[in-house]
């Protein structure tokens, strides 16, 4: 019996599609850095692209009685600071701080929403300013991939508790091979169908998935028209970029 060496090339286990491969997340952040009695200092950091002064970008601060930002409120804030340079920075912003008061300040990434969205549904970033102590928590928005399949994608959403984001017309754009885009249209979209501050899944379906190639999912706050098509891409608050 003679015999021979094989000439077949080794078998690779090869990562499955339906397995979600690691993300990169960008996503808008505020944070309180002082607190006095007339002024609050802050950091906001935005996404790439972002033109705030031309979008509407502005940072408001209301006085509170607890840690969620009043997204549906028609009060005026205390303290209003639009942001009008870069989407990246810090500001002083003068405010009454009384003693013994809470407050909470929130980034928003577009102006004010009309009825029945709330007026402020397109904050997306909040810091909270306790009544006393340095400690300032805060909350931001998010997307996490949840299932990718040869032809369809699913991610979820967390924005801020408080905010209604289907009434606030949110929704979520993917592209395929380019990077996020205030101005270059999705492939395809995804409407948020729930009003709860964690959600999804948001599925975008009839998307060929190639293996080998760059993904981008963003979330806007608001700006959703019927269909997808056209939708409102200023209001962006997160995104992830992945490859398949």
């Amino acid at each position: 019996m003679s015999t021979h060496a094989s000439t077949h090339a080794p078998v690779l286990n090869a990562r499955p599609l339906t397995a979600a491969p690691p993300t990169t997340l960008s996503a808008v952040s505020l944070s309180v850095t002082s607190v006095s009695g007339q002024a609050v200092g802050v950091s906001f950091n935005g996404l790439n692209g972002n033109n705030p002064g031309s979008y509407g970008n502005f940072i408001s601060i209301f006085q509170t009685t607890s840690e969620d930002f009043p997204f549906g409120t028609t009060n005026k804030p205390i303290a209003t600071y639009n942001v009008t340079g870069n989407v990246s920075g810090s500001a002083v912003i003068p405010a009454n701080i009384l003693l013994n008061t809470s407050y909470v300040v929130g980034y928003s990434v577009g102006a004010q929403l009309a009825t029945p969205a709330q007026p402020y549904g397109n904050v997306c970033a909040t810091a909270y300013i306790p009544p006393t102590g340095s400690n300032f928590p805060t909350a931001g928005p998010s997307i996490v991939l949840n299932d990718l399949q040869s032809n369809s994608i699913s991610c979820s959403y967390n924005v801020p508790d408080g905010l209604t984001p289907q009434a606030n017309g949110a929704w979520a754009g993917l592209w395929v091979g380019n990077n996020p885009s205030y101005t270059i249209a999705p492939t395809s979209y995804a409407q948020v169908n729930s009003n709860m501050a964690q959600g999804g899944p948001l599925i975008f379906n009839n998307v060929q998935i190639s293996r080998g190639t760059l993904f981008s999912i963003a979330l806007f706050m608001s700006g959703w028209v019927n269909g997808g098509t056209g939708s409102t891409q200023t209001a962006m608050a997160a995104s992830i970029q992945f490859s398949s």
